[in-house]
């Protein structure tokens, strides 16, 4: 199974990557061990997928409630 592309996307973004971009590029690791039948790093890619989606999910209300209440 070939993961560089992947890791290349996270070096190309960078740090500052969005965390959105995080969780997207955890599902295609996710994909891809699936396909390889890695079932253990495709369960634990997703598990990361999950973790990033949901503080990808928060931002967004918290800035929107920051600016309704300023």
């Amino acid at each position: 199974m070939r993961l560089e592309p992947r890791r290349r996307a996270r070096r190309v973004l960078g740090e500052q990557r969005p965390v959105v971009a995080d969780a997207w590029l955890l599902t295609v690791e996710a994909l891809g061990r699936a396909v390889a039948s890695d079932r253990r790093g495709a369960d634990r890619a997703l598990a990361e997928s999950r973790a990033a989606a949901a503080i990808a999910l928060i931002w967004p209300s918290s800035a929107v409630r920051a600016i309704l209440t300023s």
